[in-house]
């Protein structure tokens, strides 16, 4: 096949001889294969816009995913770290309300258990 910038110089210098007519036909040809190539490019680039998309959506889930459950995680580090304090410090006259221990005997926090804590 003829390079681009040599056809586009021979077809400007060719006029209406018969190499021109020639010439012509070797450029339409030239510019079919050209518009072909065209095509094939366009629709691998559609692909390929197709599949980035694609990944995008997917990694937008997995960040939502990965929000929920260290949330998640997050929400039982500190049920675990209550129920820890809690049993660090419980005593037989305690009870739990609210998550602070109050001594049954009355409406204060439990001393046995905040100078067991203090230790």
């Amino acid at each position: 096949m003829v390079e681009i910038k040599n056809l586009k110089d021979m077809l400007r210098n060719a006029a209406g001889s018969p190499m021109g007519i020639q010439m012509c036909q070797e450029a339409a040809g030239a510019l079919e294969q050209l518009q072909a190539e065209n095509d094939r490019l366009q629709a691998e680039l559609e692909k390929a816009e197709a599949v980035r998309k694609k990944q995008a959506d997917i990694l937008y889930e997995l960040r939502g995913q990965k929000y929920e459950q260290t949330t998640a995680i997050d929400q039982l580090r500190a049920e675990n770290d209550r129920l820890k304090e809690l049993l660090a410090c419980y005593c037989d006259m305690c009870i739990e309300q609210d998550g602070v221990l109050w001594c049954q005997s009355g409406d204060k926090k439990c001393n046995y258990c905040l100078s067991t804590k203090e230790e």
